[in-house]
């Protein structure tokens, strides 16, 4: 049985913020490994808007019951999809 995987996305902020997110919206999950700050970068992106943010990777940024970037960035191999459930 298909058991869902939670992340939190941040730095959106940084982007267009976050209020425009609607659930069931699809995301683009694509591995950064050029990112200097963080080689298991995983980059968060929506068609037709671009980058909106990072998969957390902190103590500080992963909310309890959702996994960080470090977690599932050897789950699958370049990109791989997901689904906006907004808390």
């Amino acid at each position: 049985m298909y058991q869902p995987i939670y992340v939190a996305v941040s730095g959106t902020q940084h982007y267009y913020g976050a209020d425009f997110l609607k659930p069931s919206q699809i995301v683009h999950l694509i591995k950064d490994p050029d990112n200097p700050h963080d080689h298991e970068a995983i980059k968060v992106d929506m068609t037709p808007i671009g980058k909106i943010g990072y998969v957390a990777n902190s103590t500080y940024t992963v909310p309890k019951g959702c996994r960080g970037a470090g977690r599932i960035y050897d789950t699958f191999e370049h990109h791989v999809c997901g689904r906006c459930d907004l808390l």
